[in-house]
C-alpha cells in the first residue's frame, strides 16, 4: 500500500514539474516574441513607414503608409492569444500606441465609414484602449487625465517625421 501511495506521489511531482516547466516555457516564449517586436518596430523598414505615416499625418495629406497601423494590429492579435508579454508591450509600446492612434483615428474613421466597415483596425484601437486603461491604472488616475493632448500628439509626430532609418 505504501509503495502505491508513492507512486501517486511521485506521479503528482512529475506532473507538476512538467506543468511548471511549461509555464516557464511559454513566460520564455512571451518575452522573446515581445524582443522580436520590438526589434522589428525598430528597424530601418519600419522606421522609414513610420517617418512617411507621421510627415502625411502632420500634412494632413491622404495616409498611403499603413504598415505602422498593420503592426499594431499584429501586437493586439498576440496580446489576444496571451503570446506577448503585458509589461514588454506596455514597456515598449504604450507609449507609440497612445500617440499613433488618436492621430490616425479620423482617417481610419473615414476609411470605415466609405467602405461600411467597423472591423479597419479595431484590433488597434482595442489596443490602444486597453493600454491607457493600464496607463490609467498605473498613475492612479482616469483615462481622461491621460490622453495625449493635440500638442503632444503634434510633438510626437515631429518626433517620428525626423526619424532615421
Amino acid at each position: 500500500m505504501w509503495v502505491a501511495i508513492a507512486a501517486w506521489v511521485g506521479v503528482l511531482v512529475s506532473s507538476y514539474g512538467v506543468y511548471a516547466q511549461r509555464k516557464d516555457a511559454l513566460e520564455l516564449v512571451k518575452v522573446e516574441i515581445g524582443l522580436e517586436l520590438d526589434r522589428k518596430f525598430d528597424s530601418a523598414e519600419m522606421r522609414r513607414a513610420r517617418k512617411e505615416l507621421a510627415k502625411a499625418l502632420i500634412g494632413r495629406k491622404p495616409v498611403e503608409e499603413w504598415r505602422v497601423l498593420d503592426f499594431f494590429e499584429s501586437v493586439d492579435g498576440y496580446k489576444d492569444k496571451g503570446w506577448i508579454d503585458n509589461d514588454i508591450l506596455f514597456d515598449s509600446f504604450s507609449y507609440y500606441i497612445e500617440n499613433y492612434w488618436p492621430a490616425i483615428q479620423s482617417e481610419v474613421t473615414k476609411f470605415r465609414k466609405e467602405q461600411n466597415y467597423d472591423g479597419f483596425y479595431a484590433g488597434f484601437e482595442q489596443l490602444n484602449n486597453d493600454v491607457l486603461q493600464q496607463d490609467a491604472e498605473n498613475q492612479h488616475k482616469t483615462v481622461a487625465h491621460i490622453i495625449p493632448s493635440d500638442r503632444e500628439i503634434q510633438d510626437f509626430l515631429h518626433d517620428e517625421a525626423n526619424l532615421r532609418p
